[in-house]
């Protein structure tokens, strides 16, 4: 069998790769991927960063004013026990394993508490100040996430959405026991964004999970749906490299500090007894109390909807950060 010419593969890679009659010679092929390109171009460029930091800077200023209004003149009783957990944070000799006084939460809020307190900032302000910057972090984080896959518009709205509830959300947001979880839940949610397909990622996204389920079992709304996403995408990859065991083995480390963390914390209160003076409640789901709720949301998110919402119940912080969530991941470049 004789090859091909080579004139003869040369017009034919000609004839490919000719340029449109009102085109400029780029030697880019005129075909379908050239629309797809500059409609993804114009998609991404739809929002520019200016944008975002503008929004930024407003949501910090509207923060600020809360922090200087509010919570730095109104103290609660968890207030100043996180207060005197920073001081024993800062003199390295915690406690307890949780909250003082509790068998669940952490005072994990009073670390950086303590470290604005070395530089000058008394804990009324610096308190506020950790817990507002989580709370922000817990919409902010999965931004960025979204700006890389060319949604800029979900970043943009992901990152006015704290300035776009009520003043009582705010607050509520703000108050203890909810910082670290949702923290930790934004991060997960970021890690599925990008790489949901990669087995490695939804792995130690499923180990965050759970510790932020530790620290706040409400997190599981929102890290739950987006680890059972990132499981089910990353199937596929794990099918057709072949390394069950391996992922099997990732899965489990992951897993392992959420684990330990619950083994050590049952021994101390075995051995201390009374630092648990408020117990858990136990962890018991009830499918006739989740189908009363969702009969009733306005009963617990009646005060904390979008301001512009008209119906208070149309939309919730989980509902808008899953929706960007399945967004991202429905159109993956």
């Amino acid at each position: 069998m004789r090859p091909p010419s080579p004139c003869g593969m040369e017009s034919r890679h000609s004839e490919l790769w000719r340029p449109a009659p009102d085109a400029p010679e780029t030697g880019r092929p005129v075909n379908g991927a050239d629309d797809a390109a500059t409609e993804d171009q114009v998609r991404r460029s739809s929002i520019s960063l200016p944008v975002i930091v503008g929004i930024a800077i407003f949501v910090l200023v509207q923060q600020a004013i809360l922090i200087r209004s509010w919570f730095s003149r109104y103290v609660s009783d968890d207030y100043a026990l996180l207060w005197a957990a920073a001081r024993s944070w800062g003199q390295l000799e915690p406690h307890q394993p949780n909250f003082w006084g509790q068998s669940y939460g952490t005072t994990l809020e009073s670390i950086p508490t303590e470290v604005l307190h070395w530089i000058g900032v008394g804990y009324p302000t610096g308190l506020p100040i950790v817990l507002s910057l989580m709370h922000l972090g817990s919409w902010w984080i999965p931004a960025p996430a979204a700006w890389h896959r060319g949604h800029r518009l979900l970043a943009a709205v992901a990152v006015a959405a704290p300035a776009l509830f009520t003043t009582e959300y705010v607050v509520a947001a703000s108050v203890y026991c909810t910082a670290t979880g949702r923290f930790v839940g934004g991060i997960v949610v970021s890690l599925i964004i990008v790489g949901a397909e990669r087995p490695r990622w939804v792995a130690v996204s499923c180990g965050l999970a759970a510790c932020a389920f530790l620290a706040d079992s409400s997190s599981a709304l929102l890290t739950a749906p987006a680890c059972a996403y990132g499981v089910v995408a990353c199937l596929p990859a794990v099918r057709e490299s072949g390394r069950w065991r391996q992922n099997a083995l990732i899965f489990i480390a992951a897993m392992t500090p959420a684990a330990v963390w619950v083994l050590f914390t049952e021994r101390w209160y075995q051995a201390h007894p009374g630092d648990a003076l408020h117990p858990a409640t136990a962890f018991d789901p009830q499918i006739q109390v989740l189908l009363d709720n969702l009969r009733n949301p306005t009963r617990m998110l009646g005060p904390t909807p979008p301001s512009c919402c008209v119906r208070p119940t149309s939309c919730s912080p989980s509902s808008l950060r899953l929706a960007s969530l399945s967004r991202c991941s429905a159109e993956r470049r």
